[in-house]
């Protein structure tokens, strides 16, 4: 089976035509594939903490408008 892989390359590890990749795929349902070591952590935690400056706030504006 052949699908487009879910991870882009980027510069610094590009994907070439018959490059060896770790994959791994739910029996059940091909197309849901994992490609391991390709993860863009940066990006993930560049989110995360984005998530965190909104939502950490919060508390403390509710309780200053209340108050």
């Amino acid at each position: 089976m052949e699908i487009v892989s879910p991870v882009p390359a980027t510069r610094r590890e590009p994907l070439y035509e018959g490059d060896t990749l770790l994959v791994t795929y739910d029996p059940a349902d091909p197309g849901a594939v994992v490609v391991h070591h390709r993860e863009r952590r940066l990006l993930d935690y560049g989110f995360i903490g984005a998530g965190a400056l909104v939502v950490l706030p919060a508390p403390v504006l509710a309780l200053l408008v209340r108050g």
